[in-house]
């Protein structure tokens, strides 16, 4: 999917192609809509990333945040 058709949801996840790839990047990417610090910024990772940083919650559930209780209605 282009970066420029997707629309996301702050914390969606979304494969993006890259749309200007150098010799030895990747083809595609992970991107996310986040809230850090009040601002919302954009997000890129690859797919080794987004496993890392999945591993490493799963293996550390006491270090998450709990989903807010509004979060699970919109």
């Amino acid at each position: 999917m282009k970066t420029q058709e997707t629309k996301v949801s702050p914390g969606e996840v979304v494969t993006v192609e890259n749309q200007n790839p150098k010799p030895a990047a990747n083809r595609k990417y992970n991107a996310v809509l986040l809230i850090a610090n009040g601002e919302k910024v954009t997000g890129q990772v690859t797919d080794h990333e987004m496993k890392r940083i999945l591993d490493r919650a799963k293996k550390n559930p006491e270090d998450c945040p709990e989903e807010s209780f509004w979060s699970k209605y919109f």
